[in-house]
């Protein structure tokens, strides 16, 4: 589940030269998947499994951290431009 975000912002990268059309397109895809309820409750199940499973928290941990950092620089690229 946690990986079609990171596709996502792939495929984003790829088709859309700048950072506001990536933003906008990366949030409705977000709020456009959280109207699955069978995908929220996958992702709150994961999220559930990663607070009782010690060994899972340090890879989704590191996952979530990369994607912040990469919508961190798509908004600081807005600034810039």
């Amino acid at each position: 589940m946690e990986m079609r975000l990171d596709w996502l912002m792939d495929d984003l990268e790829k088709g859309f030269t700048t950072s506001p059309d990536r933003l906008r397109a990366y949030a409705q895809a977000v709020l456009t998947g959280g109207e699955e309820p069978g995908r929220v409750q996958v992702r709150a199940d994961m999220w559930t499994a990663m607070l009782t499973e010690p060994d899972d928290e340090p890879s989704l941990r590191r996952a979530c951290r990369a994607r912040r950092i990469r919508l961190r620089a798509w908004i600081r690229s807005i600034g810039d431009a």
